[in-house]
């Protein structure tokens, strides 16, 4: 049903609904053979680190430090799926997380994104969420879970 799954990640109890939803999907017996795990390191969020603390920090610790953190905690994650006899992959990119995501959706040609969806506040009505970006402007289904 849906061949590739991608499962955006933040690390939130949000996300984390996200990987249980995934493990009921495959209990019901849906068709999933690889599930796409993500972790976007926010580089606009590096880049107002390295301004901060420019004396004592540079960009390239921030984002190794980013990526080895976010590469330890979906290694945890994928192996919630060892038993589950289908392919995991983790990803972490650096990037503008609502636009990575979509790329990354058409990169691995996702049949499905499952993102965790918070509830509305006003920076999020005001600026939009990453999920609801997401949502509006991917080329595949996105379930959304609360």
């Amino acid at each position: 049903m849906f061949p590739k799954i991608l499962v955006p990640l933040d690390f939130s109890n949000y996300s984390g609904r996200c990987l249980e939803y995934v493990k009921e999907l495959i209990d019901c017996g849906c068709k999933i053979l690889e599930i796409v795990l993500l972790h976007v390191v926010d580089d606009r969020i590096v880049k107002f680190t390295e301004e901060m603390f420019k004396d004592t920090i540079d960009d390239r610790s921030v984002v190794e430090a980013c990526r080895q953190t976010a590469s330890q905690k979906l290694s945890e994650m994928e192996n919630k799926f060892v038993n589950a006899n289908l392919k995991v992959r983790t990803m972490v990119r650096l990037g503008i997380p609502f636009s990575t995501i979509l790329k990354v959706a058409e990169e691995v040609q996702a049949s499905l994104i499952i993102l965790g969806h918070r509830r509305h506040n006003l920076a999020s009505e005001l600026l939009g969420s990453v999920t609801e970006k997401v949502s509006r402007k991917a080329k595949v289904p996105v379930l959304l879970i609360r």
